[in-house]
């Protein structure tokens, strides 16, 4: 029965990962700009809403959707828990006009991704084809960047999940896409980031 958790557990974060890999390649993938030279930034994206000064794509929103008016410290949101984080995802979604429903958790604490991805992919206004979700997508995903979604292991868990990880950074590069090995200096929150 535990050999059945442990790889259940782990079965779940190739996919979340996958997914996470597939949304920021989006993202990437994204822009307008079809240029062939030299890379450049994008000068008509300034990153400011109205009077409220720069956007921070992990500032938490409002109950009404809208950025909350009180800066939030990076110390603050590296402490916000998986279930935080992806509600603060879920909120983006909805001001973006998508139907998705708060996060569920497994009873390990984990946030059941299974049922949000369902969730997501249910609602009539996501579709990656449609210029619109893609903006959505590139406006939200940042939202998702300190999460772990995964419970806590034992050594033996956190072994093989960067066996694992490696495993997936050498079949992305074998599939042609530059991916470099995971970083496991900075903890679970920073691995998958290191590998982009």
């Amino acid at each position: 029965m535990k050999g059945t958790i442990r790889k259940d557990h782990f079965s779940m974060m190739i996919p979340t990962f996958i997914f996470c890999l597939v949304c920021v390649l989006i993202m990437g993938c994204g822009s307008k700009n079809t240029s062939t030279g030299v890379a450049q930034l994008d000068h008509n994206s300034q990153g400011i809403i109205a009077d409220n000064g720069p956007l921070n794509i992990a500032q938490p929103l409002g109950s009404d959707g809208s950025l909350s008016n009180s800066p939030s410290s990076a110390e603050n949101i590296s402490e916000q828990t998986d279930e935080e984080i992806t509600t603060s995802f879920a909120e983006c979604l909805r001001t973006e006009g998508m139907n998705v429903p708060d996060p569920e958790l497994n009873a390990d604490g984990t946030v059941n991704m299974t049922a949000f991805r369902q969730g997501l992919t249910n609602d009539p206004n996501f579709n990656f084809q449609n210029p619109s979700t893609r903006q959505s997508m590139q406006k939200c995903v940042p939202l998702l960047q300190n999460a772990s979604f995964a419970g806590q292991g034992s050594q033996e868990d956190e072994i093989e999940l960067q066996d694992n990880l490696l495993e997936i950074a050498q079949c992305l590069r074998d599939a042609g896409i530059d991916a470099k090995d995971p970083d496991f200096s900075g903890g679970r929150r920073q691995v998958f980031q290191s590998m982009l």
